[in-house]
C-alpha cells in the first residue's frame, strides 16, 4: 500500500509532537497511529494483520525519510559531498581536481567495491545508483503497549541505522583504496601503535595539499582519545617532564570533555558508534580506523541518494522468542571515492573496544 501525503504529514506531526486535540479532547493524529499499531499487532506480541503491519512499517520509514536529522546527517556531510536527488535523476561528478587529475573511482556496492578507471580525457563521470539494504529491530509488544513513543523510537532507529550504514560503506571504500595502494603512502598508516609523529606526518601532507587549510578527521572516540593521549605525552627534547603539545586548554578538555574536537591542527569528529549487543562487546563501525580529508577543496567522497527508502515487505520477519520485529529497508545510493591526493587513512590495530 502506498501511503498518501496526508498520512505522511500525520506521521511527521506525531513524531514532532505537534498534534492537536479536538473539541472532545481527543488527539486524532495519535489515535490513528495507535489504531494502526493495534490493528497490526496483538497484545500477546504477535502479528494480527500483515497489511496493517506493513503499513505501520512503511509509515515509520517514510516519516524518517521526510524528517531532517541534522545531528545524525552531519557525519556524512562533514566527510563527503552529499546530495539527494530524484529516483530517476542523472548525477555527475567533476573529476578535474584543481591540483591533480582523478584517475580511479572506488564505489561501495554493499558486498565490496568496484574500481573504475577514469579516462584521461573525461571531465565528469556519472554516479551509479546501487541498491543497498539495512535493517532495524523494534519490540512488538512495546509497540502495542506504547505505540506513540515506540513509533518515534522506530523513526529514530531508521535515521540512525541509515547514517551508520552509509558511514560503514564510506569506510569500506577508503579501506579498499588503501589496501590497493590508491592512497599516497605518506598519507596512510596501517599497523599497531601509530606514533604522534606518524600522525603529524599524515597531517602535514594533507595540510600541504590543502594549502594550509585544516584537515578533518572522522573516527571512533577510542582512536581519537588514543591520539590525544599521545599528543599529551610528547615532551620537549632533553626535558622529559615538559610537555611539548599539552596546552592548558587540552589538559582541561582531556579531563572534562566526552569527545575531543581537535588533534594537533586537525579537526576531529567523533562518530556515534554505540554497542549493538547485550554484552557491550560489538559495534557497527570500526573503532581502529580514521578517515582524514584535506581542507580547502571539495571532498573526494561522494554520496548521492536516489529517491526515497522503501520497505522490503517480503523480508519482514517476526522473532517470537524475543518479541522483535525485523524490518528490512532498501534504497538506491552511490557511495564513491574519487581518488586524488586529498584523503588520508589510519588503521591502528592497538585501539580496541
Amino acid at each position: 500500500m502506498e501511503l498518501n501525503k496526508d498520512f505522511l504529514q500525520l506521521g511527521k506531526r506525531v513524531y514532532n509532537n505537534k498534534t492537536s486535540v479536538n473539541a472532545e479532547g481527543v488527539n486524532e493524529d495519535e489515535n490513528v497511529v495507535i489504531e494502526l499499531a493495534h490493528k497490526a499487532i496483538n497484545a500477546n506480541g504477535t502479528i494480527n494483520n500483515i497489511q496493517a503491519y506493513r503499513d505501520l512499517n512503511q509509515l515509520i520509514i517514510n516519516t524518517a525519510e521526510k524528517l531532517q536529522q541534522p545531528n545524525r546527517q552531519q557525519y556524512i556531510d562533514i566527510v563527503s559531498d552529499y546530495k539527494k536527488v530524484g529516483a530517476n535523476d542523472i548525477m555527475q561528478y567533476n573529476v578535474e581536481d584543481k591540483i591533480t587529475k582523478v584517475t580511479t573511482a572506488v564505489t561501495a556496492t554493499g558486498t565490496g567495491v568496484n574500481f573504475t578507471k577514469v579516462p584521461s580525457f573525461a571531465s565528469k563521470i556519472y554516479a551509479t545508483p546501487v541498491k543497498h539494504q539495512f535493517g532495524i529491530k523494534y519490540s512488538i509488544s512495546e509497540m502495542y503497549s506504547d505505540p506513540i513513543n515506540q513509533f518515534r523510537n522506530a523513526v529514530n532507529l531508521v535515521s540512525e541505522e541509515k547514517t551508520r550504514y552509509i558511514l560503514s560503506q564510506i569506510f569500506v571504500a577508503v579501506r579498499e583504496a588503501s589496501a590497493n595502494a590508491k592512497i599516497p603512502s605518506r598519507q596512510k598508516y596501517s599497523g599497531a601503535g601509530i606514533t604522534f609523529a606518524g600522525f603529524k606526518g599524515i597531517e602535514s601532507s594533507l595540510l600541504r595539499y590543502g594549502r594550509n587549510v585544516k584537515p578533518v578527521m572522522i573516527a571512533d572516540t577510542a582512536l581519537i582519545g588514543s591520539l590525544a593521549d599521545k599528543q599529551a605525552s610528547v615532551t620537549v627534547t632533553g626535558a622529559s617532564t615538559i610537555p611539548l603539545y599539552l596546552t592548558d586548554a587540552m589538559r582541561e578538555s582531556l579531563l572534562r570533555d566526552a569527545t575531543l574536537e581537535q588533534i594537533s591542527k586537525t579537526l576531529a569528529i567523533s562518530i556515534d558508534n554505540p554497542y549493538t549487543d547485550n554484552m557491550n562487546s560489538k559495534v557497527d563501525l570500526p573503532v581502529d580506523e580514521a578517515i582524514l580529508i584535506a581542507g580547502g577543496s571539495a571532498s573526494p567522497l561522494k554520496v548521492t541518494e536516489f529517491g526515497d527508502m522503501a520497505l522490503l515487505s517480503d523480508t519482514i520477519q517476526e522473532h517470537i522468542e524475543n518479541e522483535e520485529a525485523y524490518v528490512k529497508i532498501s534504497y538506491k545510493v552511490d557511495i564513491t571515492l574519487l581518488l586524488n591526493r586529498a584523503i588520508g587513512y589510519i588503521k591502528d590495530t592497538s585501539v580496541i573496544l
